[in-house]
């Protein structure tokens, strides 16, 4: 069986290109059609094919991933000029206000042009399921906006529904991104019965949230995430909300809400034998994280002592036979420690059970030293 080109282009930079290449062929005859078809889906427009006389594509314009102008008449008039802005996601999420800095640019285009707002459209466009950063990220962008105006969210559920039905055009390149978010769409949703070592991102996303149900139900405030790097590493982390508020001593009342979440992480790497366990500490503070305590300035000698306090607990804990403690002797150190899970010739169950157990004595490390 032939091999399809998007289980080797995983990367955002090649779903930019797919989409490019789809939206700017609109008029071509063997798949015009359903790129009409898809300019609508995505923009809430009833154009039928033909009626684009004219399309520009520009791609990290102020590092927005897709800039789509097109006009609907022979003569580019103001009137018959349409923009549509993308923001494309394969693993990972929006960060750092950029959808409410992409749409002030896209306000800031064509202010000369009549009833412009009426012709822009953002688009949030993610293979996969939004996160919650997702959903605060266009939640922010979408405040004080006219309901015509906000940015439309399209998941891994929503783009299934529009490619379910493309099976054999004329085209490969179209015919295997179908097949591939096909494809995509049942490994969020099924648990595969393949073999571990075989699988992709997606795949073991949707078996670790299995555990998320479990670890929820012990400890309802933990939380799961999961993302790949570089279509290379897959990551699935837990992580475990502290209950202490150490952190908050001499905070004046507005920089309050400093927390520490311990996080067991589970990483994958592409035609790999084993899942890498790592432990993390990060600093959280309102909507903001990192790595290292000073950035955001909670008391800085607890929040030492919090992680030097969970590298001991890790250390002299029998259970955790094997796990390489590091020494913490720069605070430029992410890691804190580092353990290995074999999978090779286990079967799922095994491996499942495996990692339950070591979810248990983590999550009870981490509860020990929240006291």
């Amino acid at each position: 069986m032939r091999k399809n080109l998007f289980d080797y282009a995983t990367k955002e930079l090649s779903q930019d290109a797919f989409l490019s290449w789809f939206i700017a062929n609109c008029n071509d005859e063997e798949i015009g059609k359903e790129s009409y078809r898809f300019i609508n889906f995505l923009t809430g427009l009833s154009l039928d094919y033909g009626d684009i006389k004219d399309i520009q594509i520009l791609q990290q314009e102020h590092d927005i991933d897709i800039v789509v102008d097109f006009w609907l008449k022979e003569n580019k008039t103001p009137e018959s000029h349409y923009v549509m802005i993308i923001e494309d996601k394969t693993a990972s999420s929006a960060h750092d206000n950029q959808l409410k800095r992409y749409a002030k640019i896209l306000e800031s285009w064509n202010t000369d042009q009549p009833g412009y707002e009426q012709r822009r459209f953002k688009v949030f466009y993610k293979v996969n399921y939004l996160t919650d950063e997702d959903k605060q990220e266009i939640e922010l962008a979408n405040k004080d906006c006219k309901e015509s105006d906000k940015w439309k969210e399209y998941d891994i559920d929503k783009i299934y529904s529009f490619f379910k039905s493309i099976e054999e055009s004329k085209s490969e390149i179209l015919n295997s991104y179908a097949e591939y978010i096909r494809k995509l769409h049942e490994s969020f949703t099924e648990e595969s019965k393949e073999p571990m070592i075989n699988w992709n991102y997606a795949n073991f996303e949707t078996f670790f949230k299995s555990f998320e149900r479990k670890a929820q139900s012990i400890h309802s405030d933990s939380h799961f995430e999961s993302w790949r790097y570089q279509g290379r590493l897959v990551s699935c982390a837990f992580y475990y909300h502290p209950k202490n508020n150490r952190f908050e001593k001499d905070i004046d009342a507005e920089h309050k809400d400093c927390k520490a979440y311990p996080l067991i992480e589970f990483v994958f790497r592409r035609g790999g034998e084993k899942l890498v366990i790592n432990t993390h500490i990060t600093f959280h503070w309102n909507d903001y994280w990192g790595w290292k305590p000073y950035k955001y300035e909670p008391n800085v000698d607890e929040a030492k002592a919090f992680v030097n306090e969970l590298r001991e607990a890790l250390k002299s804990n029998s259970n955790l036979k094997g796990i390489k403690v590091r020494k913490m002797s720069s605070e430029r150190y992410q890691t804190i420690s580092v353990d290995e899970l074999s999978i090779k010739d286990k079967t799922n169950d095994v491996i499942k059970k495996e990692i339950q157990s070591i979810l248990d004595v983590y999550f009870k490390v981490f509860k020990s030293i929240d006291k």
